[in-house]
């Protein structure tokens, strides 16, 4: 996230959730990953992310303008409600976003696996990374061999002649000639999205079983989460 200036038209509450890095409100500094409110007339500031690399802000009531057309520059904030009702206060989460985890990516057997071509040793994003897919560094693959273009998901790893691994993201292509050699699981893509430039990561492979129950259980964790924003929002 490049960050960015943004003014309170009206009295508003908002969220902010997803990297960290120095946050303001009129010079004082503020925190990622919390809810609070602004008054009318307030500048929220925004710097470049230190940890992960997107984060979502959100405000009571909705936007003026096209905040992703002018995330780069002065936006404003405004709200429909006239009052805001709830604790003024900053109100942080408990823990990182799931997206932050730290630890290997985690990923299940792709259609071409091959011990050949697979490897758990370090690797390096590289500076070609967008919602369309994120590259990493690797070594020539030995034995390579582009295969018939076949359907591709979400998630899929795949292997180039240079040996440079790509893992699609949610824009990426339907359709792809290069070995699939893993998949990351659904419960780590958010993680993948988070990865910054030269970034070091490392893969662990599970099986379709293990990625399943832990798919499950993040699920749990979000259903549980939700619950307890509404049961809170209803509280007088």
């Amino acid at each position: 996230m490049y960050g960015g200036v943004f003014i309170a038209e009206e009295t508003i509450r908002v969220a902010l959730v997803g990297g960290n890095g120095p946050v303001s409100v009129n010079g004082t500094t503020a925190s990622s990953n919390s809810t609070f409110t602004l008054h009318k007339g307030d500048r929220l500031e925004i710097d470049a992310y230190s940890e992960g690399s997107i984060a979502y802000l959100a405000a009571s009531g909705g936007w003026s303008g096209d905040p992703a057309a002018n995330v780069k520059r002065n936006d404003i904030l405004v709200s429909n409600e006239r009052t805001v009702q709830g604790n003024a206060t900053a109100q942080h989460l408990s823990r990182p976003p799931q997206s932050l985890a730290t630890g290997k990516i985690r990923a299940t057997h792709g259609p071409q696996f091959d011990t050949g071509l697979w490897t758990e040793d370090p690797m390096s994003v590289l500076a070609e990374r967008n919602r369309v897919g994120t590259r990493l560094s690797g070594k020539p693959s030995i034995g390579f061999q582009e295969i018939t273009s076949e359907p591709a998901c979400i998630g899929a790893i795949q292997v180039t002649p240079k040996g440079e691994w790509i893992v699609i993201g949610p824009d990426g292509p339907t359709i792809g000639g290069y070995p699939k050699v893993g998949v990351v699981i659904e419960a780590d893509l958010a993680r993948v999205s988070q990865l910054r430039e030269n970034q070091s990561l490392s893969f662990q492979l599970l099986t379709a079983e293990e990625a399943l129950l832990e798919s499950e259980r993040q699920q749990n964790e979000t259903n549980s989460l939700a619950s307890l924003i509404r049961t809170s929002a209803q509280r007088p």
